[in-house]
């Protein structure tokens, strides 16, 4: 009879060893419970916009990694690529993408404003232009944008065929280059019978009516013998009108013209009317460029 109550009685014992843990865990805080991560803690500063970076971290085991940053919340990239944040209450609050925890925001370099400096007056001061650039951005997708091209000279007899943007005549619409940057200097008040007078077949429609003001010094201008050369000189501002020069010794060649659009002078964007149409693209053009002419904005 002394065998069952032993057994009995190693049995009570471990029932009572069971119990006693389970009371005193429940008084046991959770995060002493939890397994412990080993981190390093850094110093963390604010970079650009606003985003706390820190530049010490550990990783633990398990491929996950733990950053503490100043203000006392811990952020963990977990491994399946979410986050979670604790703040000093103890609120975790899910992140999104470990990427996006740590992402930065990335401002558009701005040019400093430019003062006019060139000693002949600038391309919209001499056609008594203003506003260039407001009226291309309030314009921009609901008049010129995917105007057709009219291909063939023979719109120059009347040159007002090729100033006719969707904007304005709906599925009439068609422009050439010179069409789409003329049509714009005589919505912001421009007199285009300052370019007819240049005595350029196609008067205002025709590019070369442009460089003619250039090669009379009517006009301030930079040149440029390449794009790379053009970006790298930091001249260049939005709404700026490029001339782009073919070499006029090749069979069948022809110059190009339209606004530089990029939002800083490095930034390459051209807005031009060519085969593809009325688009926003790089500077670029059918033939190679020989030259480039840049005809500054005042910027009135």
């Amino acid at each position: 009879m002394k065998e069952p109550y032993k057994k009995y009685g190693i049995i009570l014992a471990a029932a009572l060893l069971v119990l006693t843990m389970v009371i005193l865990g429940a008084f046991v805080p959770a995060e002493k419970r939890s397994v412990q991560q080993t981190i390093t803690q850094g110093s963390a500063s604010a970079g650009e916009g606003g985003v706390i970076q820190p530049d010490t971290a550990a990783e633990s085991g398990n491929g996950s990694m733990t950053n503490t940053p100043q203000g006392g919340s811990v952020t963990e990239a977990l491994i399946n690529g979410s986050t979670e944040q604790k703040d000093p209450a103890g609120v975790t609050t899910e992140q999104g993408s470990s990427e996006q925890a740590v992402s930065t925001t990335e401002e558009i370099e701005q040019d400093p404003p430019r003062e006019y400096s060139l000693s002949s007056p600038a391309l919209d001061e001499y056609l008594g232009a203003s506003g260039v650039v407001q009226w291309l951005e309030q314009h921009c997708d609901d008049y010129y944008l995917k105007t057709e091209f009219l291909i063939g000279s023979y719109a120059f007899d009347d040159p007002s065929q090729l100033l006719r943007p969707y904007g304005e005549y709906g599925e009439d619409g068609r422009m050439n280059c010179t069409g789409f940057v003329s049509h714009v200097m005589k919505s912001c008040g421009a007199d285009l019978s300052l370019l007819t007078e240049q005595g350029q077949w196609g008067g205002y429609a025709n590019a070369v009516s442009y460089w003619k003001l250039a090669s009379k010094d009517e006009v301030g201008y930079y040149t440029f013998d390449s794009v790379d050369e053009l970006l790298d000189s930091g001249i260049a501002r939005k709404g700026d009108v490029l001339y782009l020069e073919p070499d006029w010794s090749a069979e069948n060649t022809d110059c190009h013209i339209g606004f530089f659009w990029g939002d800083n002078s490095h930034d390459n964007k051209f807005w031009n009317s060519d085969l593809r149409g009325n688009a926003i693209t790089e500077i670029t053009m059918i033939d190679p460029i020989e030259r480039i002419y840049l005809f500054p904005l005042s910027g009135k």
